[in-house]
């Protein structure tokens, strides 16, 4: 009312005619992902086993919200001797998910065995700071985890040299262990046992064993010769 007592019209929120300070959202509930995933990017390209790196190899990890955040999120990829390396999140327009990526090089001083990370620090634009995000929060069948495996596995049981009738008996010392290549006339790739005993015709073999995440070990040539002297 004025000083003459004149009452004005009641106003709501319909009456507001502001372009910019129109309304004011209530908003305490702190933004929770729907899916996060992280995998071996140059496995997944050529097609080997993507939860499986190497050195030198590249990672993508992400997480997805069913909201846009006001502040990005942020990881902490934890290397040994308690090394942490800090990266921040982008957002993907076209895949509507948040992402980094990075390559499995010595600065990160991964140990060997699953990549563990925790993503922190995103928040909505109310302000509201979502839950820490661990490697165990993961939510994709397809991209649960990464093994880093930078060691070469050995193969077992078989050196260098002559041999004569004697079966030839091989092993892989890695759990990872994929399969072993063998340079014959052909090619043989015996993938389906953890040991292995054959026995050749005569000739020059190459035997190779190779682990999931693409290590190769030392290659073994075995000459094999049945045929006593005369």
């Amino acid at each position: 009312a004025d000083a003459a007592g004149n009452v004005g019209v009641t106003l709501t929120n319909k009456d507001i005619n502001h372009d910019t300070q129109n309304q004011v959202v209530i908003d305490t509930v702190a933004p929770e992902y729907n899916g996060m995933g992280i995998f071996n990017w140059t496995n997944d390209n050529d097609g080997t086993d993507r939860t499986y790196a190497t050195k030198n190899e590249h990672i993508r990890l992400y997480v997805s919200f069913p909201e846009m955040l006001a502040t990005n999120p942020k990881v902490d990829i934890y290397g040994m001797d308690g090394k942490v390396t800090t990266l921040d999140l982008s957002y993907s327009e076209a895949a509507k998910f948040y992402f980094v990526e990075f390559d499995t090089t010595d600065e990160f001083a991964l140990p060997e065995g699953k990549i563990n990370f925790k993503v922190y620090g995103y928040a909505d634009e109310a302000g509201n700071v979502g839950a820490d995000l661990t490697q165990d929060m993961t939510t994709s069948n397809e991209y649960p985890q990464v093994i880093y495996d930078s060691i070469n596995p050995v193969l077992e049981g078989l050196t260098d040299g002559m041999y004569t009738n004697q079966p030839i008996s091989l092993k892989i010392s890695d759990t990872n262990w994929y399969y072993i290549h063998v340079n014959q006339v052909g090619v043989k790739e015996f993938d389906e046992y953890r040991e292995w005993t054959g026995l050749y015709d005569d000739g020059v073999y190459e035997f190779q064993a190779f682990d999931k995440a693409g290590n190769a070990s030392e290659v073994i040539t075995v000459t094999k010769d049945s045929i006593a002297p005369e």
